[in-house]
């Protein structure tokens, strides 16, 4: 018996030595790549667990994995590559970004879904819908918003100019990545659970953080939910990059005019244009 379990043993370990990275591979190689143009994302989605995340290669690559008779249209077109629904579908979609990759846009729309986001750069980012077990983490964004209703969040990224969180009927865990005295806050609150703000119960209604200078806009709608908010250390990875000029990869444009906080976030398409 002894000298089976020994034998057994090598077996595995000679496995695991000469075809366990072979078998990692053929899975990456399994992955469908996109043109390297493409730099906008957009899931549209039900039911169907959206996972985005940083990866080795050097193009946006995905892959599904679906319940048997369903289907999600996928189309790459230009600068874009779009996930929808042309059937009901259930399953999960993964979504790979390169590391150190800027992304233009980010959208997922999505309800009765988990969604898990890591380590990513995005100009645009949004993440809404219903009955979502939303969490992103480790990234860095430029304009966001997140807006749920009837969900959950945990949030802890890096913000560059602007976040704006809308929440009703859900539980939040948000941390902003950033010095608190770069930020203007602004919370209001409404019939909230519960609201706790830099660890202590919050009762007001109207929160606000106004430094001379703030440099990110940080701003959240709450109703009926239960809010944790806070501010977390600065990333270091994944870092923002500047030039030699000192104008930084997201852009030199200004902080956002917050009269119009909807054009704020999402990017413009040529019919919104005049």
């Amino acid at each position: 018996m002894q000298r089976l379990k020994c034998r057994l043993f090598f077996v595995l370990c000679f496995f695991s030595l000469f075809y366990g990275p072979a078998l990692f591979s053929q899975d990456i190689e399994n992955l469908t790549r996109v043109q390297k143009r493409v730099v906008n994302i957009e899931a549209a989605v039900s039911e169907v667990d959206v996972f985005i995340s940083s990866y080795d290669g050097d193009t946006i690559a995905y892959k599904t994995e679906l319940k048997a008779g369903t289907k999600l249209s996928i189309v790459e077109h230009k600068k874009k590559l779009r996930f929808t629904e042309i059937r009901p579908a259930t399953g999960k979609l993964f979504i790979y970004v390169p590391k150190d990759f800027l992304l233009e846009s980010c959208r997922v729309l999505a309800s009765h879904s988990s969604i898990k986001i890591e380590g990513i750069k995005a100009v645009h980012f949004s993440v809404s819908g219903n009955f979502n077990k939303a969490e992103i983490t480790g990234s860095r964004l430029k304009n966001s918003l997140v807006s749920l209703s009837n969900g959950s969040l945990i949030f802890n990224n890096g913000i560059v100019t602007a976040a704006d969180f809308c929440l009703n009927f859900s539980k939040a865990k948000i941390e902003i990545a950033e010095e608190k005295e770069h930020c203007n806050l602004f919370v209001t609150q409404q019939k909230c659970e519960k609201f706790v703000y830099a660890g202590e119960a919050y009762t007001d209604r109207i929160l606000a953080l106004s430094p001379p200078k703030p440099k990110k806009f940080i701003s959240m709608s709450a109703s009926f939910s239960d809010i944790d908010l806070g501010f977390s250390a600065s990333l270091k990875e994944p870092r923002e990059k500047f030039d030699k000029y000192g104008i930084s990869e997201f852009g030199p444009k200004p902080s956002p005019n917050l009269v119009d906080n909807e054009a704020n976030f999402l990017p413009k398409t040529s019919a919104s244009l005049p």
